[in-house]
């Protein structure tokens, strides 16, 4: 299983939350290498206190959080199959 974090974006906001989005892309294949799953993946993390490394680790285990909530992924994971 690979996580590729694609991009980062901040959000500097006057009338909403300031914040951070981010994207990755998982990709799951076997043990030769081929490909099993693929799929994109967003995460955010919004609050008054604007942009900190803290509201990043927030963003990135929203993704995280994500990615496991998908049931796709945990049956690949457990199944080695869609």
């Amino acid at each position: 299983m690979t996580i590729e974090l694609l991009e980062e974006t901040s959000h500097q906001a006057a009338f909403k939350k300031p914040g951070i989005d981010v994207s990755a892309s998982v990709i799951v294949t076997d043990a030769s290498g081929k490909f099993i799953y693929a799929k994109g993946y967003r995460g955010e993390n919004r609050t008054l206190m604007g942009i900190t490394p803290r509201s990043i680790t927030a963003a990135v285990s929203d993704i995280v959080g994500n990615i496991m909530a998908d049931e796709n992924v945990t049956r690949v994971l457990a199944t080695g199959k869609l």
